[in-house]
């Protein structure tokens, strides 16, 4: 129980640690729309309600791109208690992946997490991903990741939305008990920290560095800037960045695909003029 305890301990470390890692090496816009979501909705209240945290769906979500990079575990263990065939998927066999009875199975979530067939530039922290669906034809009996799947219920979205293709607390009648606790728990952390102080990367993000083990750590810490908020602009200008992640990619403003070829012409347009106005 001890060992299960630390290592979820260690795991919504890690995911707040990279979480600051993701937001501070990656464009400003980004960094800048978390800040503007979280001191929005939290005002000059000292922590959030469930109610606070339940809006803050960008924070949440990048909280949950920093899982899909750095899984807590890497790697889930499984064994078959019956013989079964799996899904082809990927593998280019016909008739499937037949396991035995007793079969031991490692499951690599870094792999998955990472893998293209799945992911839109997987190796990019992008937490505006998780509110376009995303589809490959290519992997038989894979229904894809649909957000429409995310219920009001959910802090993250599942293996179930993903069709276990996301699976940072496991899947099934073994999966973590904690999951949802773990994301409020980080959560609430993330939007205390992030409401009063800013964060700037000191160094490169090479410089940063990772190692594994139950869980994944940064190898050299990570470095940072810590500074509090301005109080003459206390909720940063973000020039729509989240929304134009989105378009820019032909989708509409939330994410979701258009209706008709000219309402997604219409937005390319739109996205187009908004990029010539911010441009110097």
């Amino acid at each position: 129980m001890f060992s299960c305890i630390n290592t979820y301990q260690l795991g919504t470390q890690a995911m707040l640690t990279w979480t600051l890692f993701g937001l501070a090496s990656s464009d400003p816009g980004l960094m800048k729309e978390i800040q503007a979501e979280i001191r929005t909705v939290l005002g000059d209240k000292e922590r959030p309600d469930y109610d606070d945290v339940v809006k803050m769906k960008k924070m949440r979500m990048s909280l949950i791109e920093a899982l899909r990079l750095y899984p807590e575990p890497p790697v889930l263990i499984r064994r078959a208690r019956e013989e079964d065939t799996l899904p082809a998927g990927g593998s280019g066999l016909s008739g499937g992946i037949k396991v035995l009875r007793g079969t031991d199975i490692f499951i690599s979530t870094w792999n998955l997490h990472r893998a293209p067939e799945y992911w839109e530039n997987p190796e990019k922290y992008d937490p505006t991903r998780w509110e376009r669906p995303f589809n490959n034809p290519g992997i038989k009996g894979w229904d894809g990741f649909d957000p429409d799947k995310v219920n009001a219920f959910m802090l993250y979205p599942n293996e179930i939305a993903t069709d276990y293709a996301f699976l940072p607390f496991g899947a099934g009648k073994r999966k973590c008990i904690g999951d949802q606790f773990a994301v409020l728990e980080a959560a609430v952390t993330l939007s205390m920290i992030m409401n009063k102080f800013d964060f700037t990367l000191v160094g490169s993000p090479e410089d940063v560095g990772m190692k594994t083990g139950a869980t994944i750590h940064t190898m050299n810490g990570l470095n940072m800037m810590v500074t509090h908020r301005s109080e003459t602009n206390p909720i940063p200008e973000t020039g729509d960045y989240w929304v134009q992640q989105h378009i820019s990619r032909g989708f509409s403003a939330n994410g979701r695909p258009y209706a008709k070829g000219e309402d997604a012409a219409w937005g390319a347009s739109l996205h187009q003029q908004n990029a010539d106005a911010l441009r110097p």
